[in-house]
């Protein structure tokens, strides 16, 4: 039988962003969200996956814009950790700016909630960078 992992199972690990785009949000009909590939540095992590890579998702909510988030929004939230690793995202004009200060980095991530429970469903962990790493 092959051996299956799942990245619920990881709650930290080394890798590298190596995409951020905005893709359409397929489950609000005319917004857009953010999605991020991580490639991890062991292999073995996400051994049997389609790509080799986690992905996170960060939706934009109705109320964002390209230069602004709502205050506390799971996106402000993964905003802030990138802001304790790397400070010069703070002066980023956008927020896409801001989210590629760390694409094609090394960096240690770790799993977190950022988000509030919503309409009876639980937040899911994003994993967010914790600390660049020297390679």
């Amino acid at each position: 039988m092959v051996e299956r992992t799942k990245s619920e199972m990881v709650e930290e690990f080394d890798g590298v962003c190596d995409n951020i785009e905005i893709v359409p949000d397929q489950l609000n009909e005319g917004q857009e969200q953010f999605h991020l590939e991580i490639k991890p540095d062991d292999d073995e992590i996400l051994k049997g996956s389609k790509t080799g890579k986690f992905h996170e998702w960060l939706r934009i909510t109705k109320t964002a814009t390209a230069e602004s988030v709502p205050d506390g929004s799971k996106m402000d939230r993964y905003l802030q950790e990138i802001e304790a690793v790397f400070p010069e995202a703070k002066g980023a004009k956008k927020v896409e700016d801001a989210l590629r200060m760390f694409e094609g980095k090394h960096v240690h991530f770790v799993r977190k909630k950022l988000g509030k429970a919503y309409k009876g469903y639980d937040s899911k962990p994003s994993f967010v960078p914790q600390k660049l790493l020297k390679k």
